[in-house]
C-alpha cells in the first residue's frame, strides 16, 4: 500500500470540522442560490507565514487565477476586491468570493445562476453547470496549493461541497430545463442549505488534478441527493 494514500484517522476527522465550520450560513446568499466549495489541507500546518499571506504579489496572483486561470472561478465583467479580511486573503466581488488562509484552507462561493436568459421565467439549477462549477472550483483548489505548498506539506485535503438558498428551486438537467423553461415543479423539502462531503473525507493531493472529474461528480451527485429528496 501506498503509504501516501494514507493518512490518520484523527487528521481527517479535524480536517473536516475545520471545512464543515467554514460553509457561509444561508443568510450570506443574498437571496439567491449560490454554490459553495470549501477544502482544507491535512495534516494541519502553516503553510504560509502571516507576512506572506499579506504579500501584495500573493493577492495579484490570487486575484488573477480566481479571473483569467484556467477554468476561473470568478467573473471578469464584475468589479473585484482583493485583500485580507480577518485571517483570510479574500478576492471579493458582489455576487461571489474566494479565500485561502496561512493553513491552505480554501473556499469558493458563487451564484448558481450567471448570464441569466431573461426569457426564461423559471430556471433551475441545472446539474451540468453544478457539475462544471465544482470541477472549476476543485481546479482551482490544486493551483492555489501548488503555489502556496509546492513541497506537498500537507499531503491530503477535505472537500465539503454546499448548495444555500436553493429551497424553492428544482434540479434540472439542461434537456429538462429546455423542454419546460417556464414551468417547473418546485421541491421545497431539500432544504435551504445542503451540505455535503464524501464518506471517506480525506483524499490524496493528487486527487484534485488526476480524477478532478470524478471528485466532482461525486460532489454533484451528493449534492442532488440532497436538493431532490422528499
Amino acid at each position: 500500500m501506498d503509504v501516501s494514500s494514507i493518512v490518520p484517522a484523527e487528521s481527517a476527522k479535524e480536517g473536516l470540522k475545520r471545512a464543515l465550520a467554514l460553509v457561509p450560513q444561508v443568510r450570506n446568499t443574498a437571496g439567491e442560490a449560490a454554490l459553495v466549495l470549501v477544502a482544507t489541507a491535512t495534516p494541519r500546518a502553516a503553510l504560509l507565514r502571516p507576512s506572506e499571506l499579506e504579500d501584495p504579489a500573493l493577492a495579484t496572483w490570487l486575484e488573477r487565477e480566481a479571473l483569467y486561470g484556467d477554468q476561473p472561478v470568478l467573473e471578469r465583467r464584475e468589479g473585484t476586491a482583493t485583500g485580507i479580511s480577518g485571517s483570510s486573503l479574500v478576492a471579493r466581488q458582489s455576487r461571489a468570493w474566494v479565500a485561502i488562509d496561512e493553513e491552505g484552507t480554501v473556499v469558493v462561493m458563487r451564484p448558481l445562476i450567471r448570464g441569466v436568459d431573461r426569457s426564461v421565467i423559471l430556471r433551475g439549477i441545472i446539474e451540468e453547470e453544478v457539475l462544471a462549477d465544482l470541477e472549476a472550483d476543485l481546479a482551482f483548489v490544486d493551483r492555489v496549493l501548488e503555489r502556496i505548498d509546492s513541497g506537498r506539506h500537507a499531503s491530503h485535503v477535505v472537500p465539503v461541497a454546499a448548495l444555500l438558498g436553493a429551497t424553492y428551486t428544482a434540479w434540472r438537467t439542461r434537456a429538462e430545463q429546455a423542454a419546460s423553461p417556464n414551468s417547473m415543479s418546485i421541491n421545497i423539502s431539500g432544504g435551504d442549505r445542503i451540505v455535503t462531503h464524501l464518506s471517506s473525507p480525506a483524499l490524496p493531493r493528487g486527487t484534485l488534478s488526476e480524477q478532478r472529474s470524478t471528485l466532482a461528480r461525486d460532489l454533484m451527485v451528493l449534492l442532488r441527493r440532497g436538493a431532490t429528496k422528499r
